[in-house]
C-alpha cells in the first residue's frame, strides 16, 4: 500500500495552515506610525514627524509580526 506521503518543512506547514497572518501586523504599524509621528513632531518639528512616523511604522510591524 503506498499512500505517497511526504514530510513538510515549517514554510509548507504556514502555508498549509493558513499562511501569514497580516492583520496583526498591520494594527501595531498604524499604532507604531502614530506614535512615532507625534513624538518626533513634538522633539523635531515636520521632519520629525516624518522620521518618527516611518520609524514607528517599521517598529510596529516588526513587533506585530510573529
Amino acid at each position: 500500500m503506498n499512500t505517497n506521503m511526504t514530510e513538510l518543512n515549517l514554510n509548507e506547514m504556514e502555508i498549509i495552515s493558513g499562511g501569514w497572518n497580516w492583520r496583526k501586523p498591520v494594527l501595531w504599524g498604524v499604532v507604531g506610525t502614530v506614535v512615532g509621528a507625534g513624538i518626533g513632531g513634538q522633539i523635531g518639528g515636520i521632519p520629525g514627524l516624518v522620521a518618527g512616523g516611518t520609524l514607528g511604522c517599521a517598529a510596529g510591524v516588526l513587533s506585530g509580526s510573529d
